[in-house]
């Protein structure tokens, strides 16, 4: 793979998993999910997995140090 096909593919998916996080994020505030354990439990799960991914993507397509 090349430096410019890292970089696209990196771009095209930390885009969309950023705005997924940032949705978790905003689910995590709302009432009927802080209030309720178990939603609150499920978002917080899907936030951390999706957070695992951004740093595993972060990891193996940074570009390369000069």
């Amino acid at each position: 793979m090349t430096p410019e096909e890292a970089r696209l593919l990196r771009h095209d998916l930390t885009t969309p998993l950023t705005s997924l996080i940032g949705f978790l994020e905003l689910l995590e505030d709302m009432p009927s999910v802080a209030g309720d354990p178990a939603a609150s439990e499920y978002v917080g799960r899907c936030t951390v997995s999706a957070h695992r991914m951004l740093t595993l993507i972060d990891q193996r397509l940074r570009p390369p140090s000069r």
